[in-house]
């Protein structure tokens, strides 16, 4: 579920019995207190992610992660407000699962965007993610039937100028492991090989 766990190169992310987070050379420490988390997405301009690899470039996508970084700050510092700890968990966690067990939305072939009921993949859910000691109510996941779509349609991989969006059945490992040097393992889904990614609206 952590980056710094995997093969990403990172730190190690610990839970342990402790107060106070803290962070080292090579391990970030985390309160056991703090076993809530709250996730979020941003959306995105429709019109915008339709014309992303055109002129004005992915505007969409930066608008979007522009927002976030405000709405993280302002968030973060209203649950410190209100005396509870909520360490921003951004780059330490993989989105899309956290997405998906939070009830955000559901994995699709597409890989890195969440599918969202509402608003499709025209959203962003990069890992935005909080750890707290606030308690709060939980959320189940949803299905809405993206999933099970994706299963047969593969529309997107197809239509990838860059063959990188994943062909067949969902898998357990990553079929381009051995090229990107990316695991991506540890769930059953799709994987986009993001190192060749340009991000077009496909």
């Amino acid at each position: 579920m952590f980056a710094g766990q995997g093969d990403a190169g990172g730190k190690q992310v610990a839970f342990k019995d402790i107060d106070v987070p803290y962070e080292t050379g090579d391990e970030y420490a985390i309160p056991n207190k703090c076993k809530y988390i709250i996730t979020f997405t941003a959306r995105q301009s429709f019109e915008g992610t339709r014309r992303q690899a055109g002129i004005t470039e992915g505007f969409a996508v930066w608008y979007s992660y522009a927002r976030y970084i405000k709405m993280m700050c302002h968030m973060q510092e209203f649950i410190r407000g209100l005396g509870y700890d909520c360490l921003n968990m951004s780059g330490l966690c993989f989105s899309n699962p956290l997405s998906a067990i939070t009830g955000l939305g559901e994995h699709g072939r597409m890989s890195s965007p969440t599918i969202h009921p509402k608003n499709g993949t025209t959203n962003r859910a990069n890992g935005w993610a909080f750890l707290t000691d606030m308690p709060i109510a939980p959320t189940k996941p949803i299905d809405f039937g993206a999933y099970k779509f994706c299963e047969t349609c593969g529309i997107c991989a197809d239509s990838c100028p860059f063959g990188i969006i994943q062909k067949g059945p969902s898998t357990w490992e990553n079929p381009d492991a051995a090229g990107n040097g990316l695991a991506q393992g540890q769930f059953r889904g799709w994987r986009t090989d993001n190192v060749k990614c340009p991000h077009c609206p496909t």
